[in-house]
């Protein structure tokens, strides 16, 4: 069974669709992610030590070749996000191959509000921390898909390709989504554009709090 592709419609919508000869209607659209007490328990005490502050995740990359916020691109973020709000503590998601080189651009940034992730090991693992955090920054869809399973506020950066994005944008309440100048990567992206949207998804979120 083939289902129909809409130019509008979106992944979920399309793979649900092969539900229909079975006629299984489903009750959500909405994403589920299962983690267990550990992974949850081992977010919540690293978290701990950032009390009373707003917590933004940055993700560095996806599995996509050229989908990667470059070191530069990542200063100037994590400078700007300071200056929208100073009490805020960023943290760097990564995986386990570029830990180390995460770790040697924290230490190059010198920046105190900017700290490592601790290691996560499999989806679960990183699920249950962007679970426990306010607001989230990628240029990977599947973190952008775990942010919407928990309906965090996430800021996706897309390239320049209207039909991908309708595919896999994200579908938490509150979304913004800053686009490359290239179909194929995301060089020319503006870290001016997606300050403008941290600033005003932090108002919202500080209205909700």
């Amino acid at each position: 069974y083939y289902t129909e592709k809409p130019k509008d419609n979106h992944f979920r919508d399309i793979w649900l669709a092969t539900l229909k000869p079975f006629n299984v209607m489903p009750k959500s659209k909405r994403y589920d992610i299962f983690c267990d007490e550990i992974q949850i328990k081992t977010a919540i005490n690293f978290l701990s030590k950032f009390q009373n502050k707003l917590l933004i995740g940055i993700n560095l990359e996806g599995a996509v070749k050229g989908k990667k916020i470059q070191y530069t691109e990542l200063l100037d973020i994590c400078q700007g996000l300071y200056s929208i709000n100073s009490k805020i503590q960023i943290i760097i998601i990564f995986t386990p191959q570029k830990e180390q080189i995460v770790k040697e651009m924290i230490i190059k940034m010198r920046l105190d509000h900017v700290s490592i992730a601790y290691r996560t090991n499999n989806i679960l693992d990183v699920s249950a921390l962007i679970d426990q955090l306010h607001l989230i920054i990628t240029p990977d869809t599947a973190i952008s898909h775990i942010a919407s399973t928990f309906n965090i506020p996430v800021i996706t950066i897309h390239e320049n390709n209207n039909e991908s994005y309708k595919l896999f944008a994200p579908t938490s309440d509150l979304n913004r989504t800053v686009f490359s100048s290239k179909r194929n990567s995301l060089k020319g992206f503006s870290v001016d554009s997606i300050l403008v949207h941290a600033s005003d998804l932090i108002k919202l979120i500080k209205s909700e709090r």
